[in-house]
């Protein structure tokens, strides 16, 4: 035959009306013109016949080969050559790719075997396939066909609902027109049927307050997630196992709501059947509330895990309050009632940061001086005019407010009395003081009763203020006055 794959039969019917044949003989593939002789004897097969086997593993290689035959008569005259060509082709065909993709299937959806194989000489007769635990040993055509597509392609589905877990093996072999036929081809699938875990095993970093965790402001939360999944097929060839990604979202406690949807996390280790994986999330974008961190991953089977979820975690992106309760703005204040300063900060959330001693971060200042821890300040340690208080205070996640009010100090005639009271309560004030002081008071409780009203008993009292006031800036040595804030001796 020819093509062949056997050794194939030269076979001639020669005639010669004259003297009669007296031989035959044949080359193969000649190169030249050799004298009659030199070539591979034919036998004859009776009457006019002739013929001769080709060992074809004599020749070089597969392809096409020529048979140059030629006869003789009696009287020796010898015929040209007789040319045939026939074609030679031993080789079973080539792969060129072979995948069963998804490697990894749940059994809702099928693996697809894909073949690419080629065959040089004669082409491709059929391809078929064997799915199971074990190789098979049948006879080449007992297998399952696959479908010819273009480009030398063949493919089939393998169906796989009704397998159970496990690995399973893909043998893929193929025969041309003349069987010559392939090894088998293999290659692997799983079924896996049970989802992955997914564990959250650190949401941080986190402030505690009031039983709470929390977060938010400038602070980043960063979420590290470690989940383990089953594999099924530890080792075998071509297929990795374990859990192919890991996703977080964040969703509000209160309706269930994802404010960020499924995004994937960022791998960070990799194991046998397992993945480790984080993901840097900003609280910054999100409302004050509570919330709870959800996980889940999925296998390369295409099952997903049973969603894991953090505790509780509190957003909060605002500054605390401040309430200014005393004085308030532009509150005009006189006489000797002090000043009171009462204010209190809070925030619900995330508390008022603390310092390392445990103390508040708050501060308060008048004026720009440092008021924090008193609760009142003497008027008549005060200018006559306006003053500025401030309270900023910063909340545990770091983010801060700031309020303030300005109120008015008066210097009137009792806020005189007041000074004057302030320092007959001073050590060390001379007696001779003491009585210019007692009698300057009854004087302002007159003016203040409206006892005295005419211009002319109003100047009496002012001179009597300016007498008092030399004498006392005349006693320079006497601690108690020059101790007084500069403020007050200018009310004075």
């Amino acid at each position: 035959p020819s093509p062949t794959n056997i050794d194939p039969m030269v076979s001639a019917k020669i005639a010669d009306e004259t003297s009669g044949v007296e031989d035959a003989e044949f080359y193969i593939d000649l190169e030249g013109n050799p004298p009659y002789g030199f070539g591979i004897p034919m036998a004859p097969a009776g009457g006019p016949f002739y013929w001769a086997m080709i060992d074809i593993l004599e020749l070089d290689g597969d392809g096409i080969h020529f048979v140059w035959m030629r006869s003789r008569d009696k009287a020796g005259n010898a015929s040209g050559f007789t040319i045939i060509p026939f074609l030679v082709d031993m080789t079973p065909p080539a792969f060129v790719r072979l995948e069963v993709l998804p490697g990894y299937t749940n059994g809702t959806s099928n693996p697809r075997i894909t073949a690419e194989i080629v065959d040089e000489w004669v082409g491709i007769e059929s391809v078929e396939y064997y799915a199971g635990k074990q190789a098979p040993r049948g006879v080449y055509g007992t297998g399952t066909p696959l479908v010819a597509g273009a480009n030398n392609v063949y493919s089939s589905d393998i169906e796989v609902s009704s397998l159970d877990e496990g690995w399973y093996g893909v043998w893929v072999r193929a025969r041309d027109r003349l069987e010559n036929t392939t090894g088998l081809m293999a290659r692997a699938f799983v079924v896996d049927k049970t989802p992955p875990t997914a564990t959250i095993t650190e949401v941080g970093p986190t402030l505690s307050y009031a039983g709470k965790k929390v977060v938010g402001g400038v602070e980043y939360v960063t979420v590290t997630v470690k989940a383990s999944g089953r594999d099924t097929i530890a080792g075998a060839p071509e297929v990795d196992g374990g859990i192919l990604k890991l996703e977080v979202s964040l969703a509000r406690v209160s309706d269930g709501n994802e404010v960020l949807g499924w995004t994937s996390m960022e791998e960070a280790l990799r194991g046998a059947g397992t993945l480790d994986a984080q993901s840097n999330i900003s609280a910054g974008p999100y409302e004050n509330g509570e919330y709870r961190f959800r996980v889940r991953a999925w296998d390369y089977a295409g099952n997903v895990s049973a969603i894991a979820e953090s505790g509780t975690i509190v957003i909060d992106n605002t500054p605390p309050e401040v309430e200014i309760v005393s004085p308030q703005d532009r509150q005009e204040i006189s006489g000797d009632q002090p000043v009171r300063l009462v204010f209190r900060p809070a925030d619900p959330e995330s508390g008022i940061a603390k310092d390392e001693t445990g103390a508040e971060r708050t501060t308060a200042t008048l004026d720009g001086a440092d008021v924090l821890g008193k609760s009142e300040i003497p008027p008549c340690t005060l200018s006559a005019g306006e003053h500025r208080f401030v309270v900023t205070t910063r909340n545990g996640v770091g983010l801060e407010r700031r309020r303030e009010v300005v109120f008015l100090i008066r210097a009137t005639a009792l806020t005189l009395d007041g000074i004057f009271k302030h320092i007959l309560e001073q050590p060390d004030v001379p007696d001779d003081l003491k009585k210019d002081i007692e009698k300057v008071r009854k004087e302002l409780e007159k003016l203040m009763k409206g006892e005295k009203r005419s211009q002319n008993e109003v100047d009496a009292v002012i001179a009597l203020l300016r007498d008092l006031k030399e004498k006392m800036m005349s006693a320079w040595c006497w601690k108690p006055y020059w101790q007084l804030k500069k403020n007050s001796r200018q009310n004075i």
